[in-house]
């Protein structure tokens, strides 16, 4: 008889030991997510802050550049002309910056052609990185022959390589 009670007293705090478990995980989870939200920085901070950075996206200026079509270098186990079609695009940070390259295209044109030129087929296709670095030569080489530093950035819109 005494272990009837035992067990039907043991049955009775079963439920209610159950009860407190789960309003302590609920407590505690709504206790971490305030100290988290409280306390942690919700966005990184930037040496910009959002509207210095809208106001900057807002200046810059695509500018796009006629088609290309290059003769590119021959390689020396691959005697066939190989050939670039290409159109880009630059980003200028502002339209005065435009305006002022406008007069200038020739002197673009002319840069992409020498950089294109002394390319093989081989140097532009090998890998992805190959392809940023080109862009960074192409911007490189238009600002030093400008003379100005208003290239930002070059962007590859169409390649075909024949």
């Amino acid at each position: 008889m005494a272990k009837a009670k035992e067990e039907n007293v043991s049955r009775k705090r079963s439920p209610l030991i159950w009860i407190v478990v789960i309003l302590l995980v609920i407590i505690g989870s709504a206790g971490g997510a305030f100290a988290i939200n409280k306390y942690m920085d919700k966005a990184p901070k930037s040496a910009l802050s959002q509207s210095e950075s809208q106001a900057l996206a807002s200046k810059v200026v695509m500018m796009p550049l006629s088609t290309f079509t290059i003769n590119l270098a021959k390689t020396q186990d691959d005697n066939t002309p190989h050939y670039i079609k290409i159109s880009l695009t630059v980003s200028v940070p502002d339209d005065k910056a435009k305006a002022a390259l406008q007069g200038k295209l020739p002197i673009i044109r002319d840069s992409v052609i020498s950089v294109l030129s002394q390319k093989n087929q081989n140097d532009i296709i090998s890998s992805n990185n190959d392809l940023q670095t080109l862009k960074n030569q192409l911007k490189n080489k238009i600002n030093s022959t400008v003379g100005l530093p208003a290239i930002l950035d070059v962007y590859i819109t169409d390649m075909v390589l024949q």
